[in-house]
């Protein structure tokens, strides 16, 4: 079972706590006795299942009392098994299943077996049920109930029958006693049963309150129904009663009774305190005061002030307080009886639709099928409900019983989903089809394995998504409304005239608190809602003819047009009613009428009454009078005699609806009945004052009129010609309504009507307040204004209307005022004054808070409801709102600003300004300050406090104003001076010169443009400076070396001293000498001075160094310095900054460049001399080929060792700076030169392929045209391998890249595409061959078409093609070389076969692809189709014979007979299709022959589609040595063993070939024949009971019943009407004619009747030689007929669903079948009728013989005869029917004479009339029966009284004349209260079978 919430159900325990004792539980249970009923109850603690448990209670008895499986129908029982033990420990079997109809749960055992227990889909209990809150739950197969829980929480369950539990609780007492179902509040009719041995007719029924004794009453009008069955009559009423039957010889018995429990339907919910919650259902009663209502999760909620609001059906109830937990479940006691629900449906205002949910614990199927389409609200239907808005969401929460936790909230949701736009879809309901938004908040699972047949389930509390299969188990979710009425079928109803009630089923026809009319032939007729049923029970008024339409609308929303109508019978009428003013139809009862109606006279005073006719001989004639009033004098004259004057009169005035009006008066409209013609003859009052200017709008119905101004109500009387209407109809001047009220300021804005004009004789108050002086209105608003501020929240009311509104209104706080308006960024105190500053609202306290720039402040400084002085935070700006709010309730906004800021002095560090002063606020974000045009950086900004900050001026910054704002608020610091800084100053010249110094704050003006008189200082020195910018100035530096200072004065602000540095010197060039030469040297550079001047060179010191000015310097050289690797240094110093450069050296040669030319090298240089002689190398490698002059050598060859290396020549005079070469790769060859597009290796040769150079890592490149890069193996210097070189085309080339160096070129190509094969599967062609290339250089052709490959490969690739392609040609291209073409033969394809043939064979349609008839050339192509046998030995396919293929590619083949599995192929080019498994049809079980129970034998089974060898088995029990006698029977021996069905329901036949079977409901077991004849087989044979069949001792006769006939009658005839003419003698008929269709409900009331005279025939043909075939239909009804008549000229055997039957010579067989009966309930069935019509008396042998009947006195007639003299009739009836293809038994018995049906015949004094029915329950589809009719005719011994002459026996149909019909007319009777009878009288009917 489903887990269940244990808090629950201990909440649902604890509802019943009054009742309910708990005591600690003994281990032995001994039996215990319920004083109430003396019934006994014992628990047996056995592991059983459900069906032992019932078993072995009925199998036991105590003190002579036979048990039971307990059944608990009332809440005392349930209790004292709780308090004693019984039902307290652990879980125990109890009675209870809805094994027949899930949902409709029913007692399965004991007295109450039958008896409705509780309907799940109305979540209704009858008497007593104690089901969980989520349970009886739809886990397939779980139809039974057990008790569950614990004793804290005990509850029922439902369970497979065939679980084994623990325990099972048995009942002793009560089976004989009398059985009394329980009934509605509503009161009616009930039932009592099983009175064995009561005087019925002497009955006394008394009711005692069982909780108040005092109140007693008697069950009166008791009615006898049979000799152990009455009924009576219960008034409205509610509680549970003690019973006391007693009759007059003082037999007595007491039992148990109640009213039905109340149950809750629906809810509209609401949840604040004061607000009324509507609940609507049934069994609430009449009497307020005995109605409590429970709601919420506690259930100590309890909703007081209970209104009915219509009796019985709903009722209202005010909440105490607002509703803090889910409203769910609720409960309601109607005089100590309780319900209460957890799936009520509850009405969302939102969208106006209602929900219900349900842990169903079921599949996608049963939820949606089995549950959900079985739903009600009242008349509403229900559909899969779909969570689509937040709105829903939280309503679902604030609803639902069950708290959202887990996953035990998932519900399926009625979408569907579209994988190809990812949308879901609204699967039922108004908006099917339609896109729908769903809400949730994430999905488990993997969206992309969605498809459209996935279903979607989600968690009402955590909002996951999930998309599950069809076959998993959720809850379930349903929605009510949003759909129009609509009749279930189309149908027409027939009736009397003088009307009656009809029941029309319709869905969607809304709730009992909807609006319904019913509107027939213009006008509205009355009704009763059948909500259980889903159906109207429409009042139809008298009428005539027909059909006419009728309507329902619900709501304003009408079904659809001529859909149901209403077809008058002729009207029946017993008096001279009065009519309507607009005159009509009279009908006039009595008796000695003539039945010609030439000689009827009627008249009525001086009026002539119309067109008289004659409706029904001698009792009731009638005619039309006109449009009248007043009285007539009225007599009807037969012939000469005239009638006693009767007095008729026009029915007086009557009213219906009076229109409300306008206060301010004006036109009514009165609506009503009988107001005539002329509206001069009607007078208006109402209450003291008349209605005048009267203006007919529709004769006789409406008029209008106009009344003055006023108010209240009054009673309206209207006067037509003498004649007063009721007076009890008020008119209502229209009472103000308010929809809604809106605050305006300090005033509020009332919508609604009917305000008139200033409130005129109005009053309106809010709360206790009177504001009609501050406020004006029109009809639709009230303004009021300037509302005082002591006033307080409070409902909206009005005094003086009819009615008086009152609306809740909580007022919003209004604020006038703020002071003061400014505070200081630091914060401050504000005084708010204004109106409504509620701290409590309507008696709830409030939260009052202050919103101060949108933030919410607690702390309000509330001082009065009109004054709050609030402590405004820190903060910066203007325009800050400051508002109040009262909860959610908020007030205009009022706004104030902070001080702007101010500064009063600054100071500077460097870029750092720090100023101080005011309001600076504390947020620097909202700072921002600007030194003249200049805005600072805002990162720069320090906030230190509201007075303190800090900031780095921009080097652009200029001197003058400083502007500071501050959140918008601004001020301006003047006169603001920066200190000037120098940050850089370049060093000069020795000898001086221009420099650019750099600084901050530089400018040499201010803000204003005017000169800061700025000045520069350099050593001492003031200098002239020119102004570049703010930062940099291009000044004159004096000359001098060495150190010195700067400062500048800027607006007399002087800088820091700046120290700054002269120039060193710098050397440039230096003369060379000869090695150990002396020598001047001079020395060019820059910065030379004399001061400190000192020359050196390597290690010496040049001598008497002269400055000849600051660019040269000569000295004089000893050229001795010792020669280095390099350039000696020279170095000058001056004034002790110096300089050193290494730029001497001797003189000597150098090289210039060294370059390679493929692969060797060329020297460029000078100094040379003669090359021969030089020692040159690159790194270790000597250079020995090398040739060249003084400037120019080329070393060519290289020698093979050469690598990249240093280039140096070592034995020069000087050393040479080694020069770095890098050799570039060369490529001599490449092999091969053509490859695969899969790839080849290609080995290069060449010079210089090196790993490293010069101990570096290389890293090598090896490219493929556009520099692809190629994988490679480095075989060595000179060969390197590039592997798998992956491509196609015919130009591709190879180089190589090391780091920068490139190699040189080479070419090679492709190998061009190769297609090999081509193979289809399918819509895939895999294509293979070589050289493929990859997806982006591959082109495919097919057929011409171009084609993109969806997987590629160098030997295969797949591309995706049409299920309409052909066989064609493809090829393809890769880059510029394209494969060569090859022929593609596709596969067929099968992709469905049906149907399923039968194992005799037949045709089969085979869908496919890949079918064309035609290749790509137009050439043909040739299908075949085979098949194979799967379950053969012999698996070979062979051909089958089909027909051409259609373009849309179907085929339709003839498949041979066979058996089992076979498959299907087809061969297309010698391409073999794929093979397609079908099994012949399952076999189809018609019917079978039958045997005596207990007594073996040979059985036959009819069935189709079978094969050798088969299996039968009858139920479970096999039926051995099957044997097929013929391709559709099959015989077999059964045991017989099988019990039969109690119920007498056929036994199932399972017939299974090759492993497929099938079953139906066909096997009856032989019921004992009785054989036909009086005395029986004329006392001419012995009956053989067996069959019914007499054995006649004297073989020559062949009669029926042994009768001795006149061998010499000619066979009958049957003409094109299907009426059978049999000669015979005699001056008679034998007429055989089905009469009537005709269905009835259990209560033996007829719901529908047809005439099958009205039918129309469509089909009539000749099927054999003596077998005519007819069909017809009725013009108004759906229903079809069908006739096969068969004439047999021998005695013959027939078979009729198994039942063999003997069929006499000359005897006639009809198979009437029945198809499209439209039921009204599937608890109704139907009657087959026919007539069997002769002459009352008939001359045989000169004597006059009265007509009789022989039958047996049976149940149900398995024969009859008709006797007229020598003449008979046989009848005979099998004892079985087919119903929808199930074998069911027959049902066959006479009509009394008084039954209604005889008025329809042909009655006179010599004519004799039996009506024959038989019975079918209710069906689908259709029913066959089959009767057979036979005459015999006796030899006469006198023959001179004969005359020769034809007589007819009948058809099933008789027409009047060939080819006629007459109009079809139909009579139904409709009933109420229709549940409260069905189950006491199935068993009354049982007990009359007993």
């Amino acid at each position: 079972m489903a887990a269940t919430n244990n808090y629950y159900f201990t909440l649902f325990v604890l509802l019943f706590s009054s009742v309910f004792l708990f005591c600690n539980v003994n281990a032995v249970y001994t039996l215990k006795q319920f004083p109430l009923n003396q019934h006994w109850y014992e628990r047996i603690e056995e592991r059983v299942s459900g069906i032992n448990a019932t078993l072995f209670c009925e199998q036991k008895t105590y003190n002579g009392l036979k048990g039971y499986l307990a059944t608990f129908s009332f809440e005392e029982e349930w209790a004292f098994t709780q308090a004693n033990g019984v039902t307290t420990i652990a879980t125990a079997w109890i009675s209870g299943s809805d094994a027949v109809k899930t949902g409709f749960w029913t007692y399965s055992s004991g007295p109450e077996k039958g008896q409705p227990m509780y309907n799940l889909f109305f979540d209704k209990s009858y008497s007593f049920s104690f089901f969980g809150g989520i349970e009886p739950n739809l886990i397939p197969n779980e139809h039974w109930v057990h008790t569950s829980g614990n004793a804290a929480a005990p509850y029922w369950n439902n369970i497979a029958t065939t679980s084994n539990i623990s325990a099972y609780i048995c009942e002793y007492g009560g089976l004989d006693d009398p059985v009394m179902p329980t009934i509605t509040t509503t009161g009616g009719r009930v039932i009592i049963t099983k009175l064995t041995g009561y005087i019925v007719s002497s009955l006394t029924i008394t009711l005692t309150n069982r909780v108040t004794p005092t109140n007693t009453f008697q069950c009166g009008s008791i009615q006898v129904i049979n000799s152990t069955s009455v009924s009576c009559l219960m008034p409205v009423g509610t509680g549970r009663y003690s019973v006391l039957i007693i009759d007059s010889a003082k037999k007595n018995h007491t039992l148990l009774w109640q009213y039905e429990l109340p149950f809750i339907q629906s809810v509209n919910p609401f949840f604040k305190k004061d607000e009324s919650i509507t609940l609507a259902g049934n069994n609430f009663g009449t009497v307020a005061s005995a109605i409590s209502v429970l709601v919420g999760t506690s259930q100590t909620v309890v909703c007081g002030s209970v209104t009915i609001l219509s009796p019985h059906v709903s009722i209202s109830c005010k909440l105490p307080a607002d509703l803090t937990e889910k409203l769910l479940p609720i409960s309601v006691t109607v005089n100590s009886l309780k319900h209460i629900t957890y799936k009520a449906a509850i009405f969302s205002p939102k969208n106006k639709l209602y929900y219900s949910g349900f842990l169903t614990n079921a599949n996608w199927a049963t939820s949606t099928d089995g549950y959900v389409k079985n739903l009600r609200v009242d008349g509403i239907n229900a559909h899969l409900a779909v969570l689509d808005s937040p709105d829903l969401w939280t309503f679902l929460n604030n609803t639902l019983p069950i708290p959202f936790a887990g996953n035990l909230w998932n519900v399926w949701l009625g979408v569907t989903y579209n994988p190809t736009s990812k949308k879901f879809f609204y699967l039922a309901g108004p908006k099917a089809g339609t896109q729908a938004a769903l809400q949730y908040t994430s999905i488990a699972g993997d969206q992309t394995t969605w498809t459209a047949d996935t279903r979607f389930v989600v968690n009402l509390y955590t909002g996951v998504l999930q998309g599950v299969l069809p076959t998993a188990a959720s809850g379930t979710f349903a929605e009510y409304g949003g759909e129009d009425p609509a009749f279930t079928t189309n149908k027409t109803h027939g009736i009397d005239t003088s009307g009656g009630s009809i029941g029309i089923q319709i869905d969607n026809y809304g709730t009992v608190f909807s609006v319904l009319s019913v509107l027939f032939r213009s006008a509205s007729v009355s009704f009763v809602r059948d909500f259980i049923n889903s159906e109207l029970d429409v009042n139809i008024p008298i009428g005539y003819d027909g059909p006419y339409q009728i309507s329902v609308t619900v709501d304003g929303k009408p079904t659809a047009p001529n859909t149901q109508f209403i077809d008058y019978n002729p009207p029946v009428i017993s008096s001279i009613p009065s009519i309507s003013t607009r005159g009509g139809d009279v009908t006039i009862t009595g008796t000695s009428f003539f039945n010609d109606i030439t000689k009827n006279t009627l008249t009525f005073g001086s009026t002539p009454c119309l067109a008289p006719t004659l409706v029904t001989a001698h009792k009731v004639l009638k005619c039309t009078m006109p449009v009248g009033t007043g009285v007539r004098s009225t007599t009807v004259k037969v012939g000469g005699k005239t009638s006693a004057p009767f007095t008729f009169s026009y029915i007086k005035p009557s009213v219906t609806t009076v229109s409300s009006v306008s206060p301010a008066g004006g036109t009514v409209t009165i609506d009503g009945d009988n107001f005539g013609a002329d509206a001069t003859k009607i007078t208006v009052s109402v209450g003291s004052f008349a209605c005048t200017g009267v203006v007919l709008t529709t004769a006789h119905t409406q008029f209008t009129c106009s009344v003055p101004q006023g108010q209240a109500s009054h009673a309206v009387t209207v006067t037509v010609d003498t004649l007063v209407s009721n007076n009890n109809i008020l008119l209502i001047y229209n009472s103000p309504t308010i929809s809604s009220a809106v605050q305006i300021s300090d005033g509020i804005e009332i919508t609604g009507t009917n305000f008139g004009t200033d409130l005129y004789q109005l009053k309106l108050f809010i709360g206790a307040s009177e504001i009609t002086s501050y406020c004006k209105s029109t009809m639709i608003k009230v303004t009021c204004t300037a509302l005082p501020a002591t006033i307080s929240s409070g409902a909206i009311t009005t005094t003086g209307a009819y009615v008086n509104p009152s609306y809740n209104f909580l007022l919003t706080p209004f604020v006038v005022s703020v002071d003061p308006t400014s505070v200081a960024t630091s914060g401050g105190a504000v005084s708010i004054k204004g109106k409504f500053f509620e701290t409590t609202a309507m008696g709830t306290p409030t939260t009052l808070s202050v919103i101060f720039n949108g933030v919410t402040y607690s702390n309000n400084g509330y001082q009065s409801s009109s004054l709050l002085v609030f402590s405004v935070p820190a903060g910066t700006g203007v325009g800050k709102s400051i508002s109040v709010k009262t909860d959610t309730r908020s007030s205009n906004s009022k706004t104030i600003a902070y001080i702007a800021p101010k500064v009063t002095s600054h100071s500077q560090t460097d870029e750092t300004i720090s100023l101080v002063g005011t309001n600076f606020g504390n947020d620097k974000s909202k700072i921002s300050i600007s030194i003249g045009s200049v805005p600072i950086d805002s990162a720069t900004l320090v906030l230190t406090s509201h007075t303190q900050l800090s900031f780095k001026a921009p080097l652009e910054s200029l001197n003058g104003g400083l502007l500071i704002t501050v959140d918008t608020q601004s001020f301006t610091y003047s006169r603001f001076t920066l200190k000037p800084v120098i940050t850089l100053i370049p060093a000069p010249k020795v000898i001086g010169e221009a420099i650019t110094i750099q600084g901050k704050y530089l400018s040499n003006v201010d803000q204003d443009s005017l000169s800061t008189n700025i000045k520069f200082t350099f050593n001492s020195v003031v200098s002239e400076c020119t102004f570049i910018s703010a930062t940099s100035y291009e000044c004159s530096a004096p000359p001098g070396t060495g150190k010195a200072v700067a400062f500048v004065v800027n607006e007399l602000v002087r800088s820091i001293d700046t120290q700054y540095l002269y120039q060193g010197p710098t050397i440039e060039t230096v003369t060379h000498t000869i090695y150990n030469v002396p020598q001047e040297i001079t020395i060019s550079g820059t910065n030379f001075a004399s001061t400190g001047l000192l020359v050196t060179i390597g290690d010496q010191d040049c001598q008497s160094p002269v400055a000849i000015d600051d660019t040269i310097i000569t000295c004089q050289f000893e050229s001795n310095a010792t020669p280095g690797q390099g350039n000696l240094d020279v170095s000058v110093t001056v004034d002790g900054q110096s300089a050193t450069e290494a730029i001497f050296a001797y003189a000597s040669f150098s090289v210039s460049k060294v370059s390679q030319v493929q692969d060797y090298l060329q020297i460029s240089g000078f100094n040379f001399g003669d090359v021969s002689k030089l020692e040159i190398k690159i790194g270790e490698v000597a250079l020995t080929t090398c040739v060249g002059n003084n400037t120019f050598i080329t070393c060519n060859p290289l020698p093979i060792d050469t690598k990249s290396g240093y280039f140096d020549i070592t034995n020069g005079p000087s050393p040479i700076t080694p020069i770095k070469v890098l050799l570039k790769p060369f490529i001599y060859t490449i092999s091969p030169t053509t490859i695969k597009t899969v790839g080849e290796n290609i080995t290069m040769t060449g010079r210089f392929f090196e790993a490293t150079s010069i101990a570096e890592n290389n890293v090598i490149h090896v490219f493929k045209s556009t520099y692809e890069s190629i994988e490679f193996d480095l075989i060595d210097n000179t060969t390197l391998i590039a592997k798998d070189i992956v491509g196609s085309g015919s130009s591709n080339s190879l180089e190589i890249l090391i780091k920068n160096r490139k190699s040189n070129v080479k070419q090679f190509s492709y190998i061009p595409p190769t297609i090999s094969t081509v193979q289809h599967v399918d819509t895939v062609l895999n294509v293979t061959g070589s050289n493929i290339g990859n997806q982006s250089s591959i082109t495919i052709y097919y057929n011409g078409q171009e084609f993109n490959a969806t997987n590629i490969d160098s030997q295969w690739f797949t591309i995706t093609i049409l299920e309409n392609s052909t066989n064609g040609e493809l090829y393809i291209r890769v880059a510029d070389q394209e494969s060569n073409k090859i022929r593609v033969l596709l596969k067929p394809n099968i992709k469905s076969i049906a149907p399923s043939p039968y194992t005799t064979g037949g045709s089969i349609s085979l869908s496919g692809r890949f079918w064309n008839i035609i290749d790509s050339s137009n050439s043909p192509i040739e299908y075949k189709f085979y098949y194979s046998l799967l379950q053969s030995t012999d698996k070979s396919f062979k051909l089958l014979a089909c027909e051409a293929i259609t373009k849309a590619y179907t085929v339709v083949c003839k498949q041979p007979s066979g058996y089992g599995n076979f498959s299907v192929k087809v061969i297309a080019e010698g391409v073999e299709s794929n093979q397609f498994v079908l099994n012949y049809q399952i076999p189809i079980v018609f019917s079978s022959s039958s045997l005596f129970y207990n007594t073996p034998g040979n059985i036959t089974i009819h069935a189709q589609s079978i094969a050798s060898p088969s299996s039968v088995f009858i139920n479970n029990k096999e039926c051995t040595n099957a044997v097929l006698t013929d391709t559709e029977h099959i015989r077999c021996f059964y045991d017989a063993s099988v019990a039969p069905n109690q119920n007498g329901d056929p036994l199932t036949v399972t017939v299974t070939s090759y492993g497929l079977s099938g079953k139906n409901d066909v096997y009856l077991y032989l019921k004992e024949r009785r054989c036909p004849g009086i005395p029986e087989c004329s006392a001419n044979g012995d009956c053989d009971t067996h069959t019914g069949v007499c054995r006649c001792y004297n073989s020559t006769i062949t009669t029926s019943d042994c009768s001795i006939v006149d061998p010499n009658v000619l066979p009958p005839t049957t003409d094109e009407n299907g009426e059978t003419t049999l000669p015979t003698t005699g001056n008679f008929n034998y007429t055989i004619a089905i009469t009537h269709l005709r269905e009835k409900n259990l209560k033996e009331e007829t719901v529908k009747t047809i005439k099958v005279s009205t039918i129309h025939w469509v089909d009539r043909k000749k099927l054999s030689e003596h077998t005519n075939y007819y069909k017809g239909g009725f013009e108004n009804d759906p229903a079809i007929l069908e006739l096969q008549v068969t004439y047999f000229p021998t005695d013959s055997s027939i078979d009729f669903a198994g039942d063999i039957l003997s069929m006499p010579a000359n005897s006639v067989k009809y198979e009437i079948t029945v198809s499209n009966w439209t039921f009204t309930s599937s608890m109704n069935y139907l009657q087959v009728i026919y007539n069997s019509r002769t002459e009352r008396t008939t001359t045989y042998e000169c004597v006059d013989h009265p007509t009789n009947i022989t039958k047996l006195n049976v149940e149900s007639l398995s024969w009859f005869q008709i006797v007229s003299g020598g003449n008979t009739l046989n009848s005979k009836f099998a004892d079985r029917i087919i119903v929808d293809s199930r074998i069911v038994g027959s049902n066959v018995k006479l009509l009394e004479q008084t039954d209604e049906l005889y008025n329809d015949l042909r009655q006179d004094s010599n004519t004799f009339n039996i009506l024959t029915a038989m019975s079918t329950p209710y069906f689908k589809k259709n029913v066959v029966v089959d009767p057979n009719f036979s005459a015999l005719l006796k030899t006469s011994t006198k023959t001179e009284c004969d005359s020769s002459e034809k007589w007819k026996i009948p058809v099933i149909v008789v027409l009047s004349t060939a080819g006629g019909v007459s109009i079809a007319t139909a009579a139904a009777v409709f009933y109420k209260k229709k549940l409260a009878f069905k189950k006491m009288e199935k068993s009354i009917s049982m007990k009359s079978v007993e």
